[in-house]
This record gives C-alpha cells, structure tokens and sequence, in this order.
C-alpha cells in the first residue's frame, strides 16, 4: 500500500468516499469540499496497484475564522500548535485492512516531524467504541469532551 499527496484528479473521489461514511463524517457539498481542500495542511490519500482506498485529511491551527468546526475550535483553544486529523475515510470495500492504521501512521510521522501533537476527536453520542479502541490502541489519550447537543457529544484525543 502506498500514501501519495491529495492531486485534483482525486477531488470526485474524494467527495464520493466522504459522503459514503455518513454519518461517521460530515456530509459535503462541492463547495465545502473546495474549502476544506484549501485550508487542509494535507490530504493523504491510501492505494495499492493504482486503486485509491482511503483518505485522511489534516488541518493545522489558524482557521477559526474561516472553519466552522467547533471540535477543532475547541483542539485549537487548548493547543496553540497542532496539527488535527479532520475526518479520515475508507472505502466500503477495504475497511479492515489496516488502511486507516496506515494513514494514522503517515500523519504521526508528519505530526513528530513538525513537532506538532496530532489531535482528533471521536464521537460517544452516538457512541463509536471502535474508533475509541483504535485510537487508544494507537497511542492517543483523551483531553476532554465535547457537549454539542443531547444527542451529540465529542471525546477529543492527542497523541
């Protein structure tokens, strides 16, 4: 399996692989994917024999006033440098392949070589206990919870 940069080619690919993890990622429109592209850090993007299978998208602080996020205004309020995985999405067809390891991998690289702590959240309501199993298992330790609304509420996580 390779990890490559984000290319425009990939910008279809990438919109269809996003809106097909609803709801464990926010949908997107073609502009607010236009958007997210443009304040991203990086957009890594997993394929193996040329077939693309996976995405992680990473934004570092200075955004406020241009991300609506209220999980990465929070991130940046209690680190003043980060760099925050904004969604990661894989293929309906290769998930349990190791493929969001991998690009974890990658941005914990970029993150060590930037000296930056690596930053995300996952959600408890609706609760997702894999995605807290996988990210302890990586090394993450929760820094607080979000409140959103009764029925969401955020625990975020650095490494």
């Amino acid at each position: 399996m390779d990890i490559r940069e984000f290319k425009e080619r990939d910008f279809e690919w990438v919109l269809t692989l996003n809106n097909d993890n609803v709801p464990a990622v926010s949908e997107l429109s073609l502009e607010s994917l236009r958007h997210l592209i443009k304040i991203a850090d990086r957009i890594l993007i997993a394929e193996e024999d040329g077939v693309s299978l996976g995405a992680l998208i990473l934004m570092r602080e200075g955004h406020l006033e241009t991300y609506s996020s209220k999980n990465y205004a929070w991130l940046t309020e209690k680190f003043d440098r980060h760099l925050y995985i904004d969604r990661i999405m894989i293929a309906s067809e290769a998930r349990g392949r190791g493929i969001g390891k991998r690009l974890y991998h990658d941005a914990a690289i970029l993150a060590n070589s930037l000296k930056l702590p690596l930053t995300a959240e996952v959600n408890v309501v609706p609760d997702n206990p894999a995605s807290h199993a996988f990210h302890q298992r990586l090394g993450f330790e929760a820094v607080g919870d979000i409140d959103h609304t009764p029925d969401y509420k955020v625990r975020c996580y650095t490494k």
